[in-house]
């Protein structure tokens, strides 16, 4: 993709690597019962999971920690960017 080279070498820079992850937050959801009047506490991973959680739970306030404050920071990127440009379709 033309134009994204900063993001790509930002994600995939010699010293992080964004981990691939097992967990299904569907799953959590519904066993763990989450709505939006839960505070979760999450391993930010690649972000799929913590989104997740704030969008199909709602849940009230989301903790996303991890080992490098880049995945935290790309969550925050990325909620930004739906608050203010909400995607009408799906990414291709």
């Amino acid at each position: 993709m033309a134009g994204y080279g900063w993001l790509n070498r930002l994600l995939h820079s010699a010293d992080e690597r964004l981990r691939q992850t097992w967990e299904d937050p569907e799953v959590d959801v519904r066993k763990l019962g989450l709505n939006k009047d839960d505070h979760v506490l999450a391993i930010t991973s690649a972000g799929d999971n913590v989104l997740h959680y704030a969008l199909a739970a709602q849940c009230e306030r989301i903790h996303a920690v991890g080992m490098s404050g880049r995945n935290p920071n790309l969550i925050e990127t990325t909620v930004t960017g739906f608050r203010y440009e909400p995607m009408s379709r799906p990414y291709p």
